[in-house]
């Protein structure tokens, strides 16, 4: 292939890098009682380590979660895919697929090395959020076709669902 076709942008589009859930004061507050339920518990149990342990873990997820998600852009050329500047070649993906949720469409990029994670790009970003431009799913299946193969029946992963409907 010529520099000036594997070079050339194929696609563009931008993503959210989490899903932006909506968080109600109740919420909250059963996250809230919770983890203190923990820390008493640690506290009754005369374990110190647990109760400061639960406290930590829920300051770390309160300050890492409360921020809004980040909107990355996403180019696919012919050498690979590039997130937000960081990129990965096409070399560097063992399989793609694409799942359709009610609000909103992700594709799913497996890398070859085992210990890295899966790599999930909004196609369709939820709703109320970068409604502009999303996607075309189908045109972003065709020319992942074109590079990689697809893995097919793919559904989505309990401890995803789990989170999702927990939002975490």
């Amino acid at each position: 292939m010529p520099e000036t076709e594997t070079s050339q942008i194929l696609l563009e589009w931008q993503s959210l890098d989490s899903y932006p859930h909506a968080r109600s004061a109740r919420w909250y507050s059963v996250g809230s009682l919770l983890i203190l339920g923990f820390a008493a518990y640690g506290l009754f149990d005369r374990s110190w380590s647990t109760a400061l342990v639960a406290l930590s873990l829920g300051l770390v997820y309160f300050l890492l979660r409360n921020t809004p998600p980040r909107v990355m852009n996403v180019k696919v050329n012919g050498l690979g895919i590039a997130i937000d500047g960081s990129f990965i070649p096409w070399s560097n993906i063992r399989h793609f697929w694409i799942l359709q949720k009610p609000d909103c469409t992700e594709l799913h990029l497996l890398p070859r090395r085992y210990l890295q994670p899966m790599i999930t790009i909004f196609l369709k970003n939820p709703p109320s959020v970068l409604s502009p431009e999303d996607s075309d799913s189908a045109k972003v299946r065709e020319t992942f076709l074109r590079f990689l193969p697809e893995r097919t029946g793919m559904e989505e992963r309990m401890l995803d669902t789990f989170a999702r409907l927990l939002k975490l």
